[in-house]
Order: C-alpha cells, then structure tokens, then sequence
C-alpha cells in the first residue's frame, strides 16, 4: 500500500466520521458551509474555498 494511498484512506475515513457526526460540509475553522461546489471538488475538504485561502496566505508569509 502506498503512502498517498493510505493517506487517502484516512482522509476518507475522516471524512465518513464528519459524516457520522452531522460536521460533514461544514467548515472546521469558521463553521460556515463548505460549499457544493467545493464539495464536489474535493470531497474531503475541511474547509471553505475563504478560509483555505487564509491558510495559504498564512503559509506562503512564512516562507519567507
């Protein structure tokens, strides 16, 4: 088993979990809906296209 493919497991699996616990499409930052068509996208996401961008820009200033 691959790595990438067992890290696609557990985001799957993570994912059946948010499912379970009524959390699913829902961002894990803000709490606002994720949105269909990200969804759709990637079904896995945790977060909304807004704060996913928040997270990037967070991260390319730590770059340096």
């Amino acid at each position: 088993l691959s790595s990438s493919s067992a890290a696609s497991d557990v985001y799957k699996r993570q994912a059946l979990d948010r499912v379970e616990k009524d959390d699913y499409g829902y961002c894990e930052e803000t709490g606002d809906p994720i949105g269909i068509a990200r969804l759709l996208a990637r079904p896995v996401a945790t977060l909304s296209i807004e704060a996913k961008r928040r997270q990037e820009q967070q991260e390319g200033s730590y770059a340096g």
